[in-house]
């Protein structure tokens, strides 16, 4: 019966969010949104050393897995194009367009944002992918810096 309870993101890698899946930030112990690549392999050294102190008492099957998503998360971090979409997409899940007001976002303090469609001018809101009046992508990747930004912004 215990082995039921038994989670060990928690007990191997001190993880305590309950949701499931967990994110690549969430499995390296990092903040949403962390860009500083040392804290980034720091938090992926110290996972893979929690999950050593593991390895002789751990059921292999489990414990190779729970180490492969370690990696994958840290490699997808490192991964500057990767880690752009994912953080656009936590960005649109909160509803913090990179973290200004621009022209892609109407209101302030907490108001839903949207996004104008550059192809039909409709107003969508941020969570949206699409737009709901023509179909066209509302989210564009940068060639610069490779950050997805609403479509209809001018600068990133």
């Amino acid at each position: 019966m215990e082995a039921l309870d038994f989670d060990p993101y928690r007990v191997w890698l001190n993880i305590k969010e309950p949701v499931r899946p967990l994110s690549p930030y969430q499995l390296l112990a990092l903040s949403p949104l962390e860009s500083d690549a040392n804290r980034i392999k720091a938090g992926y050294l110290r996972q893979q050393s929690a999950l050593l102190m593991h390895v002789d008492k751990a059921e292999p099957q489990l414990w190779e897995s729970i180490q492969r998503e370690v990696e994958e998360a840290y490699s997808l971090l490192c991964d500057a194009e990767q880690k752009a979409v994912l953080d656009a997409a936590i960005r649109r899940r909160t509803r913090q367009p990179d973290g200004k007001n621009g022209a892609g976002g109407s209101g302030t303090n907490g108001a839903v944002h949207s996004v104008q469609c550059r192809h039909c001018d409709r107003s969508n809101p941020s969570s949206r992918r699409f737009c709901g009046g023509c179909g066209q992508s509302l989210w564009e990747i940068c060639p610069q810096c490779k950050a997805e930004c609403p479509a209809d912004e001018r600068f990133c």
